[in-house]
């Protein structure tokens, strides 16, 4: 391997994924969006995150038109990408151009649960602790019953 391309790639195992600006395109449900990036129309999974499906009925509306409120369509935002899933959607982080982490955000109104199987990509423990705070206070999924709801992942 030459030189020039072994630092290249030790410098993309090393540094933290940059944040790519973006354009909202829609929201698809409580976790999932398309945004044009690079001029390129992207269907993204927000990481870390896990929103209740629509058939899960008002949560998985509630958190869709939650999103829509926090992502109007063609607003701008930031995406950090992480990977790609098993579909082909890019997992990312996503901010608004204020900073907020619009996952973070949704955990804290207590509309999604944080999704262990990606939880590596993220600030696991403070995530967790946010979830924590919607399941006391009682809001959201966490409403009806300290356990909340049926998880979206056994659910599918």
């Amino acid at each position: 391997m030459k030189p020039k391309i072994a630092i290249g790639l030790l410098i993309l195992v090393v540094c933290p994924l940059q944040l790519e600006a973006s354009t909202l395109l829609r929201v698809i449900d409580g976790d999932s969006v398309i945004a044009r990036i690079q001029g390129k129309q992207t269907k993204i999974r927000l990481a870390c995150i896990d929103a209740p499906e629509i058939g899960q009925a008002p949560h998985g509306r509630i958190a869709r038109n939650t999103l829509i409120g926090l992502l109007p369509s063609h607003s701008s935002i930031k995406v950090q990408p992480i990977n790609y899933d098993q579909y082909g959607r890019l997992v990312a982080n996503v901010f608004t151009l204020g900073g907020i982490d619009i996952g973070e955000e949704l955990i804290r109104l207590g509309l999604v649960f944080v999704y262990q199987a990606n939880e590596s990509h993220c600030d696991g423990p403070k995530l967790l602790l946010i979830e924590d705070q919607a399941r006391q206070s009682r809001i959201g999924i966490w409403k009806d019953a300290p356990q909340g709801i049926t998880r979206p992942w056994l659910y599918r």
